[in-house]
């Protein structure tokens, strides 16, 4: 039988059973209107919530997540029962069952045809039910690992969990569990969505909408819903996460106001309501960051010899930044000697990472045999010497990477079967494999796609078709949030087109880096792309319209209007860097993937800047990279139809103190975006004093925006420190030393 059919019998089956509850006592008693199930009634609760005995932590959690709302909403919270304290489901009141419990068992649902992430709501006379997959299972089928998950999940057995953590669930209360990410929890959050009207805008009680009412009916409905994609991940990069750059002022200080508690309590709400979630994590991450501790002494034959060098020495950039061979055996042996021992120790660890240290383009070897695995006719590529520094140009080394990958997979499939060697496409090897393509047990996660060029943005979706050919299962994991400065932007149109494309064409789950918490200037693209990994066939104007009546309610069509200016001038952006990068004979590093592999130059708008003229004072890890030389154009071209559009939308809700406060908002998000524009515009000509008091307005917009809203705007800083705009704000012993 197939799914669809499986499912379709499942539903009847339970819909069956709720009518014959129904008929099996008096006519009920519970008030239920022609549309639905009455829930809240003139501000007087009409249900009770039923869970397990012993639920898994997604169904206990959704029903504290439905309580919650339902109180801001109606003001009424509803008794949460155990399923050992209702021993039937009576006529005289209204029933929600949330997660695996008997009284669904007894209706013949069987949750293990259920797929990663689906949930079912069926609201059928006095009842209403929220059922979903709240623990995972072998990919592609096999045997039920469920009685480790209830070892696990439902006696929080921390010992035989080590990924067993901590959670706040609350600003006052933090749970221990496995993991609240499940099937029920979804299926609630959506049920507030669809018949509450709750929507979660961006993070914190301003970018909640709740609207309130005394009565709540849940129409009738047989609803089945599952994830298109197993993984779906924007990384959280939460402000307790970020380390301290400078002892005398840390970024928290600089500007965000609440508790760091809070910050992280309600950005990570956020990210559950957008049903987000990593029921089968995927994730490759840089898996040699500590081999020269172990191993360089002994055998520094295992790391990247250096075209210029002409050694194996420690590069350059020491740490995670370090390179493997790609051809010595030995290497192998000892990566999959480790992997086995982990995959024994964990039976429920379905990947290991074999991707490169970190870094695009620098320190990768040059050995000849490395060499010998690099056939013509690919992409030209300039490398980095990891031990001088210096540049050389070279060819793109996937098909050297794929060779790697190929005899390390091929080796674990012999003990592990049914396990996965996970990597990513990156930097120098992030063009398609010419001759080899990639055996069954590979993930390739595809660091990849720019919304800010149009000429790299065509390259990537002709590389990822490359990718889907070459391999069995794609992930897609771009950097693309890191670009920008947190400028306003709206990419939604474009990042949608990228996704619907990357899922036709094999991607199976998605990793994002990351959750920055540009929320003021770019919430619209996080909002949007959290429904798309849900649905990648998601309407984007749909998501947008909704968003922006939702959100600001009469002066919806204004804040639409601005979205659409700004996504005209992110489009333009795009163009003139896509035109750019066309006129680079050889493929250097990409703009988000550049921290210290900075090749770029000041690009020629309006004035020619001359780097070698700029002051002495102005180091090369200051300057600032090109794209955001001409977002900054870009951007004073449309400021004043941006700001005129927002002025025009405050005007019509002048009595409207919520819907106001959004737009002040945005409003300060445009104000950041105009005060960073002023520095970069005025970077390589204005006085120091100048150029500090436009550092110091910059950071008095973000200061404005962190402390009148539980955001993480620190990551804006942490960002410009990365790629050069603060080092020497911050650095008071090197500030602007003329």
């Amino acid at each position: 039988m197939n799914n669809y059919c499986c499912r379709l019998c499942l539903v009847t089956v339970l819909v069956c059973f709720f009518i014959y509850a129904g008929a099996a006592v008096a006519a009920p008693v519970a008030e239920v209107d022609g549309a639905g199930v009455r829930i809240v009634d003139q501000g007087r609760a009409v249900a009770t919530i039923v869970i397990s005995e012993r639920p898994y932590a997604s169904a206990a959690y959704a029903a504290e997540v439905l309580n919650r709302y339902l109180e801001q909403a109606t003001g009424v919270q509803l008794p949460v029962k155990r399923t050992q304290e209702v021993p039937e489901l009576s006529a005289d009141q209204t029933w929600i069952l949330l997660g695996d419990s008997p009284w669904v068992g007894q209706a013949g649902l069987s949750l293990d045809p259920m797929d990663y992430g689906e949930f079912r709501i069926v609201v059928q006379d006095n009842v209403v039910a929220v059922v979903g997959m709240d623990y995972p299972e072998p990919l592609g089928g096999g045997e039920s690992q469920r009685p480790y998950w209830d070892r696990v999940v439902r006696n929080w057995d921390r010992d035989q969990n080590p990924r067993f953590r901590r959670q706040r669930i609350s600003p006052d209360e933090v749970v221990e569990h496995y993991d609240l990410s499940g099937g029920t929890l979804f299926g609630v959050y959506r049920l507030l969505h669809g018949s509450l009207g709750v929507r979660w805008l961006w993070p914190g009680e301003l970018g909640t909408v709740i609207p309130r009412r005394e009565t709540w009916v849940v129409p009738y409905q047989e609803q089945i819903e599952a994830p298109a994609l197993l993984m779906r991940v924007i990384r959280n990069d939460r402000p307790d996460r970020i380390k301290q750059r400078d002892q005398t002022r840390t970024w928290g200080e600089v500007v965000v106001g609440p508790d760091q508690s809070e910050v992280r309590y309600e950005q990570d709400e956020w990210w559950r309501a957008q049903l987000l979630g990593e029921q089968r994590l995927f994730r490759a991450t840089h898996a040699f960051n500590h081999w020269e501790e172990r191993y360089f002494e002994e055998h520094p034959e295992f790391f990247g010899y250096q075209h210029l060098g002409r050694t194996h020495a420690q590069p350059v950039m020491a740490g995670k930044h370090w390179k493997i061979c790609n051809s010595e055996p030995g290497v192998v042996d000892i990566f999959v000697a480790t992997a086995r021992r982990q995959l024994d120790a964990d039976p429920h660890k379905w990947t290991v990472s074999a991707s490169q240290g970190d870094s695009a383009i620098t320190g990768f070897c040059m050995c000849a045999d490395c060499q010998a695995l690099d056939p013509p006719g690919g992409e030209e590529i300039r490398l980095r010497d990891g031990k001088t520094g210096g540049h050389f140009d070279y060819r793109q080394l996937t098909d050297r990477h794929v060779d790697w990958w190929n005899r390390i997979a091929d080796q674990l499939a012999e003990t592990h079967p049914g396990r996965y060697v996970a990597t990513w496409a990156y930097g120098a090897y992030r063009f398609p494999p010419l001759q080899r393509k990639l055996r069954d047990n590979i993930i390739i996660g595809f660091v990849g796609f720019t919304w800010l060029d149009d000429y790299t943005m065509e390259q990537d979706r002709r590389y990822w078709q490359g990718w889907s050919d070459a391999a069995a299962r794609l992930m897609l994991r771009p950097n693309n949030f890191h670009v920008g400065l947190g400028f306003p932007l709206n990419h939604s149109r474009r990042m949608a087109a990228d996704i619907r494309m990357a899922h036709e064409r094999g991607m199976f789950a998605a990793e994002f880096d990351a959750l920055i918490g540009h929320w003021a200037t770019q919430g619209l693209n996080y909002y949007v792309l959290a429904a798309l990994l849900w649905n990648p066939q998601a309407n984007v104007d749909d998501l947008v319209d909704d968003y922006c009546a939702a959100g600001f309610g009469p002066a919806a069509a204004d804040i639409r209007a601005y979205f659409d200016e700004l996504e005209r001038m992110t489009d333009e952006v795009a163009r003139l860097q896509g035109e750019r990068s066309a006129t680079d004979a050889v493929i250097a590093v990409r703009d988000e993937e550049a921290v210290e592999d900075e090749v770029g130059v000041i690009p020629e708008i309006d004035t020619q800047v001359d780097m070698d003229a700029a002051p002495q004072w102005i180091t090369r890890r200051v300057r600032p990279r090109e794209t955001h030389h001409l977002i900054a154009h870009v951007f004073m071209v449309h400021y004043d139809e941006l700001a005129a559009r927002l002025e025009a939308a405050r005007n019509r809700v002048a009595d409207h103190p919520t819907y106001a406060a959004r737009i002040d908002f945005l409003e300060r998000g445009l104000q950041y975006g105009y005060h960073e524009a002023q520095v970069l515009l005025h970077w390589y000509t204005a006085e120091p004093d100048t150029l500090q008091a436009l550092l110091q307005a910059r950071d008095d917009q973000l200061r404005a925006i962190g402390a009148g809203h539980e955001l993480n705007t620190t990551k804006i800083l942490e960002r410009h420190g990365r790629y050069g705009m603060n080092w020497a704000f911050y650095q008071r012993e090197q500030a602007y030393r003329p």
